[in-house]
């Protein structure tokens, strides 16, 4: 839940959209809808994609915890 809740934080506050975030991540709309929306947990490789994009490394966030 941490992984979805920050993409969630840094889409907000960003202002980026889901369509966007897709296009610049090459992670599926359907896949990050579903993160977004429903809270679905992303596999490592969609979340260090999606992650990225919104200018954080996967790795960071996984040493904090």
């Amino acid at each position: 839940m941490i992984i979805v809740d920050l993409i969630r934080d840094l889409m907000f506050q960003q202002r980026k959209t889901i369509g966007g975030v897709s296009q610049e991540s090459g992670v599926s709309f359907e896949i990050i809808e579903d993160i977004i929306v429903r809270d679905t947990t992303p596999t490592p490789g969609d979340a260090k994609a999606i992650l990225e994009v919104l200018g954080v490394k996967l790795e960071d966030v996984l040493c904090l915890y």
